[in-house]
């Protein structure tokens, strides 16, 4: 049997992922900014340019273009996505799903099933079909084409009976120059053979698409790709090279070890050198080189501050950057350097901090350093850290007001270890605080900091109990980034500004958190439990309340996990949107597990529970929508399990099982007021005896969607509907496969 190509590894560094945007209707007749970054030009002829602005859309004959470090998303009307990096220019013509790549890269993912789109330079158009690539094409350089999943036809414009198919996982790269001669002279283009390239590292460095960008219309299909080639480099069917693509264009370097392991071993000899003694190694050496001499691997470009540091009310953290702090190293108190990242330019803070080719679970973490202020942070790395106090900050610059505030120096920090980060009341080690007080906490109020990050490599992140992060309008990141790394938060969060949780492995949360806009991932699970009395009674205007709200909001909250998210034991999830914030939301999402609400409250403007593979059961809950609840077992045995709860969406509620197995099965009396209610399943059940009162709007019937209906039976074998209000009709039953139509 025929081998496969050597694999070749592939980064594509300084680009990051794109949320996606909302559904619409078939077509490519116009295209709808979803995500912007810095500078995004919309041009037509005979129009002044203008900036792209989000929700904003384009017609045909008009061209986007990007700036220095900008990037943008569009969706087409059958839900097409399209990101256009750096530097680069497409315009939509409006003729035959086609896309020109006037220079630059782009990414193109087609739905399945939707049918076929073409990206179009001077010399090849690349034709998609349900399809995930990148194309880059520089005028005069060369055309670049990289198939994520699914198989895409490269094809010669002058001869279209030429063409090439690149499968998934494959590159193929060639000069744009000899591609116009041959046009020239009506000469069929030479296709090179396509190489292979590591789909997984591509994922973790790419700007443009991430492996846990679930909310791609092909993210299955992408991670199935990665996966498939994860089994062929298992079974030896591709091997790893030495080689990397660091970017655009076709340049191909070495990885990281490699050139340190040239840098070591190759010498450099001078053609006149002086005399020299003749070299006798010692009998028996063998020339066996000395211990020590094999080459580490490459693990970032911050300097290690080693040993286990201390951070409390005597350390001082100036963002020049240096830091004094007491250290478990010999010297106890040292003064040390870090290093300025650059988030808008340089490599994700994974690869640039720890050399890791992985991202962290959560994607919004590259995104949210890049637009803190002008993306720029003071990092310092440390091997552990412990944090039972708050250190003075100070911001070193040319002009500098009292208390720091109006200076221009850099206002973002990141704390990095290599292992685990403690925030306690631990004064064990080092000289600490004089005496642990009654509140013992990091409290960032007067820090004058607009941003800091918590990052453990391969360590767990402990906010133990009776400890506490306050601040301002701070904003927080903490992340835990080893594939076994935990956050544990034990004790409170309280501040103004944003919070950005993840964890590789699982995410626990037992005390009360209180922010802006709440963002949590985990590479396993989310554990929300418990109904603890606070340690301390500061809500700092916002009303929190403690004792019983477990995760409080201004605006959103979104969990995240790939496998299970547990909800229980009194829990609270609110979001305290104003009235007139319609697309406020709270948001549940299970990648590959089952969602437990039981016992516990859920309150926001909308809902949205969602399972892609696994149930949803809620067990004596509250849950309340001001507008829109949404609940979605989307697997294809997925069972939606409701008893002993209420239910409210006041406009909209939606129970849906998607799966061809799926049911929706009330274990319990239950309660569903809304507008507009409806309940789909392949089944639909409610257990024997039991009865669900539906309170729809007036004068509106719910709606239940399902094949196999197991209510309402003469002979009483199942539970019933009823309806509230003394109406007679509590239903009305259609086809499973109407579910999608209008409420």
């Amino acid at each position: 049997m025929k081998s496969k190509p050597t694999l070749l590894l592939l980064a594509i560094a300084g680009v990051t992922p794109l949320l996606p945007g909302s559904l619409s209707a078939a077509g490519y007749t116009k295209a709808e900014f979803t995500r912007l970054f810095k500078d995004v030009k919309v041009l037509k002829e005979n129009v002044a340019p203008r900036d792209a602005t989000v929700g904003g859309e384009i017609d045909p004959v008009t061209s986007v273009a990007t700036g220095e470090g900008s990037r943008a998303e569009l969706k087409f009307p059958d839900n097409s996505l399209t990101r256009l990096g750096a530097n680069s220019r497409f315009t939509l013509r409006g003729d035959q799903r086609t896309l020109d790549l006037n220079e630059g890269v782009l990414l193109l993912q087609v739905p399945k099933k939707i049918g076929g789109a073409k990206v179009r330079t001077a010399a090849v158009t690349a034709a998609v079909t349900g399809t995930t690539c990148l194309f880059e094409y520089l005028p005069g350089g060369f055309i670049k084409l990289i198939v994520i999943e699914g198989s895409v036809d490269l094809i010669d414009n002058s001869n279209p009976s030429n063409f090439r198919s690149v499968n998934a996982g494959q590159m193929i790269v060639m000069k744009a120059e000899d591609m116009k001669a041959g046009n020239t002279k009506k000469a069929k283009i030479q296709f090179p053979e396509p190489v292979d390239v590591d789909l997984k590292l591509l994922l973790s460095t790419s700007n443009l698409i991430s492996g846990n960008d679930s909310g791609m219309p092909n993210f299955m299909q992408v991670a199935q790709a990665v996966e498939d080639q994860q089994k062929e480099i298992k079974k030896g069917k591709l091997v790893a090279t030495s080689f990397v693509l660091p970017g655009r264009g076709t340049l191909v370097g070495l990885t990281n070890d490699t050139r340190l392991n040239l840098f070591k071993n190759v010498q450099v000899k001078d053609t006149s050198p002086p005399p020299t003694t003749p070299n006798n190694p010692p009998p028996g050496n063998n020339n066996t080189p000395p211990p020590g001499t094999t080459p580490t691997p490459f693990q970032g470009f911050q300097p290690l501050i080693s040993g286990t540091t201390v951070l409390n009310n005597n350390s001082l953290i100036q963002t020049n950057p240096h830091v004094t702090a007491y250290n478990s190293g010999p010297n106890s108190t040292i003064t040390s350097e870090g290093v300025i990242y650059d988030a808008t330019v340089e490599s994700p803070f994974t690869y640039f901090g720890f050399g890791r080719t992985l991202p962290v679970e959560n994607t919004a973490f590259q995104p949210y350093l890049e637009s803190k202020g002008d993306g720029k942070w003071a990092a310092f790395k440390f091997g552990s850290l412990l944090i039972n106090g708050t250190p003075y900050f100070e911001y070193p610059s040319n002009t500098t007001l009292s208390f720091g505030y109006g200076s221009s120096g850099v206002r973002n920090v990141i704390l990095a270890a290599e292992g685990d980060i403690r925030l306690a009341r631990d004064n064990s080690f080092g000289p600490g605080n004089d005496a642990v007080s009654y509140e013992h906490s990091l409290n960032l109020w007067y820090s004058g900091l607009k941003s800091l990050v918590l990052f453990s490599n391969q360590g767990n992140i402990e906010l133990e109990k009776w400890f506490a992060i306050y601040g301002g309008w701070v904003d927080l990141s903490l992340v835990a980034a080893g594939s076994t790394s935990d956050v544990n938060l034990l004790g409170e969060v309280a501040i103004w500004g944003d919070l950005l949780v993840s964890a590789g492995q699982d995410v626990k949360i037992e005390h009360d958190v209180a922010a802006k806009n709440i963002n949590i991932a985990s590479g396993r699970d989310v554990n929300i439990k418990g109904k603890t009395s606070s340690g301390y009674g500061y809500g700092y205007g916002y009303g929190y309340g403690h004792g019983n709200k477990k995760i409080t909001a201004k605006e959103n909250l979104t969990i995240s996990a790939k496998r299970h998210i547990n909800i229980t034991n009194s829990s609270e999830l609110k979001v305290l949107s104003n009235w007139w914030d319609h697309d406020a939301l709270l948001r549940l999402e299970s990648i590959g597990g089952d969602i437990s609400v039981i016992q516990s409250t859920l309150e926001a403007r909308n809902i949205e529970i969602e399972a892609m593979q696994g149930n949803i059961t809620l067990d004596r809950s509250y849950i309340n929508a001001g507008d829109v609840l949404k609940i979605s077992a989307l697997g294809p045995n997925g069972e939606l399990r409701i008893g002993n709860s209420y239910l409210n969406g006041d406009q909209v509620v939606r129970l849906f099982a998607e799966g061809a197995n799926g049911r929706v099965y009330f274990v319990d009396n239950s309660t569903i007021q809304g507008k507009y209610i409806s309940i789909a399943g392949a089944t639909v059940e409610i257990a024997t005896g039991k009865v669900v009162t539906l309170k729809p709007g007036y004068n509106k019937i719910p709606n239940v969607y399902t094949d196999n209906p197991k209510f309402n039976d003469v002979g009483n074998a199942y539970g019933k509907f009823k309806r509230g209000y003394n109406t007679t009709t509590p239903v009305t039953v259609k086809p499973f496969a109407q579910r999608n139509g209008p409420p």
